[in-house]
């Protein structure tokens, strides 16, 4: 595990490193239910992501206290290590997103408040964001808006029909207002998948992602 200290914060991460013209950080399903950075599913994203030219952060949440509604912190420290590791590198592509409750926090309008991004090429890739009754509390109170992500962003938004967290209603009704406000927005159904991906549908996720990946 490798870290960083940042504004008296320090942070670790998991590094799948490649040429860091292109970025992306990953954010691990929540912490205090057992997420981590070996998440299958992240994994699985963070090596598609890498075998496509991707530099990959993934942050070690698991690492600090484990505490209920940690979403605030979690979400201030994801936003912080963008904010370096853009400033640090000037990349061409960046890349963010996240798994369950990951996929909220890398949701936060934070991550791109104050930086340059004339000349950066945005992308998320959002699994199962947890989207559901209680998400808000979870996270801190913060709601998440399709009008505060950067409107040329190209986003993949993956969501598993029987989702026990995230309704698909709840999915399609977000995922509208996202291609509403950023029109390169593709959202993928997982058939006969739930919130945890057994080892068939990570299959199908890793081929999805091969698809999509620029």
């Amino acid at each position: 595990m490798d870290s960083v200290t940042i504004a008296n914060e320090t942070i670790l991460y998991k590094h799948y490193p490649s040429d860091n013209s292109k970025i992306a950080i990953l954010a691990h399903p929540y912490a205090y239910l057992g997420g981590s950075v070996d998440d299958p599913c992240i994994v699985i994203m963070a090596e598609k992501l890498q075998e496509k030219g991707y530099s990959v952060f993934i942050l070690d949440f698991g690492s600090l206290p484990s505490t209920w509604f940690s979403g605030r912190r979690d979400a201030k420290l994801f936003s912080i290590f963008t904010h370096h590791i853009v400033e640090a590198h000037s990349p061409s592509h960046v890349l963010v997103g996240g798994y369950s409750y990951g996929g909220r926090i890398a949701m936060h309008p934070s991550i791109w408040k104050g930086l340059n991004l004339e000349s950066i090429n945005i992308y998320y890739i959002f699994l199962a964001p947890y989207l559901g009754l209680g998400s808000g509390l979870l996270t801190g109170y913060w709601n998440v808006k399709a009008e505060e992500f950067p409107q040329n962003s190209s986003i993949l938004y993956i969501a598993p029909v029987n989702d026990e967290f995230t309704s698909l209603k709840t999915f399609h009704s977000f995922f509208s207002k996202l291609k509403t406000h950023c029109s390169e927005s593709t959202m993928v159904e997982m058939q006969d998948c739930s919130h945890i991906l057994n080892s068939k549908k990570q299959k199908e996720l890793s081929h999805i992602l091969d698809e999509w990946i620029k």
